[in-house]
């Protein structure tokens, strides 16, 4: 009894009132009896009243209340055991798809075809007993009219109602119908399932077979009926209007002509193992079709299958609520009459006599293979399947055997058990496809499906994850089909649960792990941002142009509703980003405070400040799109621009300080192009009002004013101010820095490390304040539209950031700033010594106050460069404090030590060098006579500015490396590339004044490269340890005359490459000089000077140094995107980076160099035909 159950518990509620009712029926009893009592005395009660007595009519009451009770019990279903019985279902599913086309209304037949088609489909019904029938009309689409039903009434009146009308399209689609049906079987597991389906014409572009193997899958197999003639027949109709029979035509005119596609038919039959009948133009007798063809597959054997229940209790309930209510009936009765006894003798013979159904249910012979599996679970893989037919099969029915749909589940299984997962597929499929009636097989299979596919998903999950992906998507399929054929087992269904978890878990760490970081995903943001802001710039100047100038922006309708939708596929990705962004925070966020790293606490800080600027950014990217809608070129363009502006705020929170600082150096230079336009605008407007004669001038773009300057400038102040308060937090650190002692030279090297940092951002934090303040007055400037105060305070600015940034500059990078500027002031000095220089001698005088205080930074730089070699000195092991046996360390420590001796010494004489500079300039200055020509007057100077420069290309000879030199001169060549590019895209009265800082630059260029190539044309004639690569790695090592070649021929050809290079960077110069500048050419040329000096890195760079910058390459560009070489106008240094340790394999660089220059061509001839410039490129 450990299995009693009742099936209706709510019925016990009932029991509440039965007790009422006892209650009422013995206070009633009780009140009767004390009022007879009242009237008759207890002597006379016996003599006068004949009746039952208190204890009966008691007892009578009782049995009353336990018969109610017992009915109540009944109605409660009381359940124990269980019990094999017949399943009572439809034996089969017929579902008529009936084609509609107009070419059924042909009347070779009467009246028609359509009408004899469902003439004989009423006919056919009456042979449908006990099966269910739906209805589907087709044509060019399909339609249920009538769902499955056993309601054939119903049925009659949908199909009289079916006509050419019943569906929207025209035509003939036979894959639609085959898929309608699919869907409108119901999920029952095992039932035949037909499709009948009628038709007289050719499919039109759809897919039948395909459909037809799916519904060989789900067990339903087609009879096709074909009306018409396979050769095409004639399709006849009668006017309505007049009653003449005539021909039916189409739209054009022309007869239509039917052809029925028996291939086809056949196929869809054959693939489904159904049925074609080809009904030809005769009548259509479904009676004999039905008959021959479809009866035979109508009748499954399923007649004998049932199911397990739980045996019902609830008559044994309800016979002892009879039995109570006859008791009581005869309880009290002085004398019962022959007929009530009999009567009562009768009933309980009859209700004794009733079955032991518990005993025939509890039989365990007689359980249906459906419930054979009911101990399978996702989490029991053994217990998978049990074998569906363990009986043996006779060998001489091998042939039979193959296609036994249970036979080849049982080897499904065999193979699964020793791990042959593909075999076991096979298996389970050819299982499948043999199933036909066999629902149980069909289940069984797809359920095996499932499971091989998760053995398959869990094989492949370390090596190939994705194809584990696939396996448990097909997993989630095959289980999801299995529910459908069984909706009342569990086991399906808790399993597609559980592989749809894994699914969804197992492709979020693909998506993670494919998917970039957060700082790579937001500056493709912030690229995609500036594209979509200079597309709407370009947009603007096309329609201010002077031929298209009377046109009104209406003209450009689609170009605003392309750069609108444009920023609204960029608005939903940055809001994509941003949850990712709120995830990543939120994961940081829930972890506990006691298991945060300190990484954790700081990345937490980032993302809460990037959210805010992210939100901020896209808010501008909303308002942009809603100008773009309304067709507002300038504004839209200001709040890309403002959008754009606050990625890179929120991209700020992500960087170092240094790394801060170059963006910011950037993004000041392209505003302090912005406000000198607008001053040679705006001087050019004054000379024009005041009379002035010859051309209007400069006339600045359409989307350049002041107020976008502003914006620009308002957010520069607003992210150099953050740059400030984290430069003072570290100051504020570094007064209160207090390292612990090392406990290892490890712990040592990293303290110290700290120290410099924080000694760095000592020594740069007042240059940022004072940029701070120099932008928060140019704001103002702006304001009032005061221009020449504006760019100055804006080249103030931008110098306090240059000289911030020189702070946090390593030994190697620094020598390059210094060095840089040092042959800028030497060019000046150099323009001192040429006769024409006496003609602007007042000029040449002016300037000097400004050498000498750049002369002055660089003695500095000098001093910090000292500090920087003595803090290395101070890093290198002494060599004899060394174990003699480790003879590298100490011959790598003793070659170190000489480099930096040699190193210092060098920086002596050169800061001595600088030294006498600064006096020679300054005595210039002063003893500068009208009678004393100014090249012997500051000859001095240009003589110690010559030792210098060459004391600091002393020094870079010293610490660089001919390949780092190469890569250095391809890496400032590619930015002054970049540069030139910029300058050409300016307005002719502009390019003048950019173009006089790229010609000094270009020639430097070309003469460095002449240096390089001779210098490696020495050594492809020296000695062989002295050659690159060379056998000098190994003094011990005997040098290999052919190896020695090859080397020798490799520095040749490097050199020639070198000097080609040096040859296109002195057409450059030519090119740029011509009047006017030609920089389409100028470009080409830089472009192949660039190719050439990395073809000749890809020569000299050994091949483990190419294969370590394939793994650097992503690092490599990055570092070239943010600037390595940084420039100051006007008078601020440049200040070129020397990539340290991490360089891009040349072979790629070169296709990207390539790729580049095709770019670039294409969109010159472009903007050519376009009318408007080029994008500027943020680098």
């Amino acid at each position: 009894m450990s299995d009693f159950q009742f099936a209706e518990p709510a019925w016990a509620h009932a029991l509440w009132g039965v007790a009422v009712f006892a209650i009422v029926l013995v206070t009633l009893e009780r009140r009767a009896e004390m009022q007879f009592r009242s009237l008759v005395s207890d002597a006379l009660q016996s003599r006068l009243v004949s009746g039952p007595s208190t204890g009966q009519r008691l007892a009578r009451h009782a049995f009353i209340v336990l018969a109610l009770v017992f009915a109540v019990l009944a109605l409660m279903r009381p359940q124990w055991g269980f019990e094999y019985v017949e399943r009572s279902q439809v034996s089969a599913e017929l579902m008529i798809a009936l084609d509609v086309s107009r070419s059924m209304l042909a009347e070779d037949v009467a009246p028609n075809r359509l009408e004899r088609a469902k003439s004989e489909i009423r006919d056919l019904l009456e042979y449908l007993a006990g099966d269910q029938v739906g209805l589907i009309a087709f044509a060019g689409r399909a339609s249920v009219l009538a769902p499955m039903t056993p309601d054939f009434g119903f049925f009659r009146l949908v199909l009289d109602s079916v006509g050419p009308n019943s569906v929207g399209r025209g035509g003939t689609r036979l894959e639609e119908p085959i898929r309608k049906a699919i869907q409108g079987f119901r999920a029952t597991g095992d039932v035949s399932r037909v499709l009948l389906l009628i038709t007289d014409g050719e499919d039109h572009d759809s897919f039948p077979l395909e459909a037809a193997k799916e519904a060989a899958l789900r067990g339903v197999r087609i009879v096709a009926i074909g009306f018409g003639a396979e050769s095409g027949s004639e399709i006849p109709i009668t006017d309505p209007e007049t009653g003449a029979r005539t021909l039916l035509r189409d739209s054009s005119g022309e007869v239509v002509r039917t052809r029925l596609d028996g291939d086809t038919l056949r196929e869809m039959a054959l693939l489904t193992d159904g049925v074609y009948v080809p009904a030809g133009l005769g009548s259509l007798d479904l009676e004999s079709i039905y008959e021959q063809h479809i009866a035979g597959l109508m009748r499954a054997e399923i007649d004998n299958e049932g199911r397990v229940i739980r045996a019902e209790g609830f008559q044994w309930f309800l016979l002892a609520a009879i039995t109570c209510l006859l008791v009581s009936v005869m309880i009290g009765q002085r004398r019962r009459t022959g007929a009530t006894g009999a009567l009562a003798t009768v009933f309980l013979a009859v209700v004794m006599s009733a079955p032991d159904v518990q005993a025939q249910a509890s039989s365990p012979n007689q359980q249906s293979p459906a419930v054979a599996d009911e101990s399978i679970s996702f989490d029991d893989p053994d217990g998978l399947i049990s074998e569906l037919d363990p009986e043996p099969i006779d060998e001489d029915e091998s042939a039979q055997e193959e296609n036994d749909p249970r036979d080849r589940y049982n080897l499904a299984l065999d193979a699964l058990t020793v791990g042959r997962i593909s075999a076991a597929q096979e298996h389970f499929e050819a299982a499948r496809a043999f199933a036909a009636t066999d629902g149980e097989a069909r289940y069984r299979a797809t359920y095996g499906l499932g499971w091989a596919s998760v053995l398959d998903a869990d094989q492949n999950l370390e090596a190939e994850p994705q194809e584990a992906l696939n396996a448990l998507y097909r997993a989630g399929d095959y289980f999801r089909e299995a529910v459908r054929l069984q909706p009342s087992n569990e086991d399906p269904r808790h399993n597609l649960e559980i592989v749809l978890r894994r699914a969804r878990e197992l492709a979020d760490n693909l998506a993670k792990k494919d998917q970039p970081d957060i700082a790579a995903a937001l500056d493709e943001l912030i690229d995609r941002q500036r594209t979509a802001s200079s597309e709407t710039r370009g947009l603007l100047e096309q329609i201010e142009d002077a031929n298209v100038a009377a046109q009104l922006p209406d003209t450009y309708r689609g170009e605003f509703r392309a750069l609108s939708t444009r920023q609204r596929q960029l608005l939903s990705d940055s809001d994509r980003f941003a949850e990712r962004v709120d995830g990543d925070r939120a994961a940081i966020d829930s972890m506990p405070e006691d298991q945060r790293s300190p990484d954790d606490s700081v990345r937490i800080v980032q993302l809460q400040q990037l959210e805010i600027y992210l939100q901020r950014a896209r808010e501008r990217m909303g308002h942009t799109r809603r100008e773009l809608r309304g067709r507002r070129g300038e504004r839209a363009f200001r709040r890309a621009n403002a959008a754009l502006a606050e990625l890179k705020r929120a991209r700020d929170q992500l960087r170092d300080p240094v790394e801060i600082l170059d963006v910011l150096m950037r993004d000041e230079s392209e505003l302090v192009r912005y406000t000198q336009t607008m001053l040679a605008t705006a001087s050019a407007s004054a000379n024009l009002l005041a009379g002035a004669t010859g051309e209007s001038g400069p006339k600045a773009p359409p989307w350049l004013t002041v107020p976008l300057i502003v914006e620009g400038q308002r957010s520069m102040n607003e992210r150099t101010s953050e740059l400030d308060q984290r430069l003072l937090a570290g100051v504020a650190q570094a007064a209160q820095f207090s390292p612990p002692e090392p406990q290892s030279q490890e712990e040592a090297a990293k303290i110290e490390e700290q120290r410099v940092l924080l000694e760095q951002v000592k020594y740069a934090s007042p240059f940022v304040s004072a940029a701070v303040a120099a932008f928060t007055d140019s704001v103002g400037a702006l304001e009032l539209e005061d221009l020449p105060q504006a760019a100055s305070l804006q080249m103030q600015g931008l110098v306090a950031l240059a000289q911030a940034r020189e702070r946090f500059l390593d030994l190697r990078r620094l020598i390059e700033v210094a060095y840089s500027d040092q042959q800028r002031l030497q060019n000046v000095l150099d323009t001192s010594q040429d006769p024409s220089a006496e003609v602007e001698r007042d000029r040449v005088i002016e300037v000097l106050p400004a050498l000498v205080e750049a002369q002055q930074r660089n003695v500095e730089r000098a001093a910090r460069l000292d500090e920087l070699i003595e803090a290395e000195l101070a890093k290198i092991p002494d060599p004899e404090t060394l174990d003699p046996q480790m003879e590298e360390e100490i011959g790598a420590a003793t070659q170190a030590k000489e480099q930096y001796q040699l190193a210092k010494q060098i920086l002596i004489v050169t800061e001595a060098s600088m030294a006498r500079v600064v006096e020679g300039i300054e005595k210039g200055g002063e003893e500068a006579q009208p009678s004393t020509p100014i090249a012997a007057t500051l000859l001095p100077a240009v003589t110690s500015g010559e030792q210098a420069v060459n004391g600091l290309e002393n020094l870079r000879r010293l610490f660089f490396s001919m390949i780092e030199h190469l890569r250095d001169t391809a890496q400032r060549q590619r930015e002054l590339g970049d540069d030139t590019e910029e300058v050409a895209a300016l307005p002719d009265t502009d390019q003048e004044r950019g173009l006089g800082p790229l010609l000094p630059r270009q020639e430097a260029l070309a003469n460095i490269a002449g240096v390089i190539a001779n210098a490696l044309e020495e050594q492809s004639r020296a000695e062989p340890g002295d050659l690159v690569g060379g056998a000098g790695a190994d003094p011990n090592a005997a040098p290999d005359a052919e190896a020695m070649a090859e080397q020798a021929a490799t520095l040749r050809r490097a050199a020639e490459l070198t000097l080609e290079a040096q040859i296109e960077m002195e057409d450059v110069g030519k090119m740029l000089k011509v009047e006017p500048s030609d920089f389409a050419a100028a470009r080409e040329h830089q472009g192949e000077a660039h190719a050439r000096l990395l073809e000749a890195i890809e020569l000299l760079t050994p091949p483990e140094e190419q294969q370590q910058g394939d793994q650097q390459q992503d690092q490599q560009d990055q570092q070239g995107e943010q600037g390595e070489q940084e420039q100051q106008q006007e008078g601020a240094p440049d200040q070129a980076q020397q990539p340290e340790q991490q360089e891009a394999d040349p072979s790629q660089l070169l296709q990207e160099v390539r790729d580049r220059e095709a770019a670039r061509r294409k969109e010159n001839a472009e903007r050519a035909n376009r009318g408007f410039d080029t994008v500027e490129r943020d680098w």
